[in-house]
């Protein structure tokens, strides 16, 4: 069993699907630069995940589908820079999830809408104070939300 923080090899490219499922005493993930996607389910049901972090020269390009699934004690995350697609339901059932941060809040689009359900958020996806990106806005993470960087 998988327990504490873990600290991806620089020699890892790609986080596979499922790589880390059901790590519930997993707390901590630092993912280096050189891992350019994290796939479906990666992280689904790491439900003590606290902390994730991007290396700062984060050549990630894709957060697959349900990658953060159910990591109930995540409550805020940093999307890097380089992250051009950000697929359907990465943060569903992530009850603590208050926090989204796109480091390039410019181009980002929602395919679909984000439901407001009253008592359950907000999830604020934050974007800094030069973007004019109506679709960044307050809401409950819902599961049919897709993001795209164009």
């Amino acid at each position: 069993m998988i327990k504490g923080a873990v600290v991806i090899p620089d020699s890892v490219t790609e986080i596979g699907v499922r790589a880390f499922v059901g790590c519930s005493a997993l707390e901590q993930i630092t993912i280096p630069q050189s891992v350019t996607v994290i796939e479906d389910s990666a992280f689904d049901g790491c439900s003590a995940l606290t902390s994730v972090t991007f290396d700062g020269k984060s050549r990630l390009t894709k957060i697959g589908n349900w990658a953060f699934r159910s990591c109930s004690a995540l409550e805020q995350i940093t999307i890097p820079q380089s992250v051009t697609l950000f697929a359907v339901g990465v943060f569903s059932d992530c009850i603590r999830l208050r926090e989204v941060h796109f480091e390039n809040p410019n181009g980002w689009f929602v395919s679909w809408s984000i439901d407001l359900s009253p008592g359950e958020g907000p999830l604020t996806w934050l974007a800094d104070a030069s973007t004019t990106a109506s679709n960044l806005r307050y809401g409950r993470y819902s599961e049919g939300t897709l993001f795209r960087n164009v």
